[in-house]
């Protein structure tokens, strides 16, 4: 891919993401960690029906923690 069409640094961490643009991450480790929290999101939208609305949110703030959590993770082991 050419490098002006990867993320800049601070748009690959950006809270939420699509899909095209975590193909555009340009680390394939976090590009990973992002395909597998937006797929987990995706679930819980397509299972929606099974929730009411506070169980609804409060799964997805815990899926969105817990990215946010593993991406931190990464960001340190980059840093060594």
């Amino acid at each position: 891919m050419d490098e002006q069409k990867y993320l800049s640094e601070e748009e690959q961490y950006e809270k939420v993401l699509d899909k095209e643009k975590i193909a555009r991450i340009k680390d394939p480790e976090l590009r990973d960690i992002r395909y597998k929290y937006l797929n987990l999101v995706n679930q819980i939208f397509q299972d929606e029906q099974h929730f009411n609305d506070y169980e609804f949110e409060n799964e997805t703030n815990r899926v969105r923690a817990l990215e946010q959590k593993e991406i931190e993770k990464y960001k340190e082991s980059i840093k060594k």
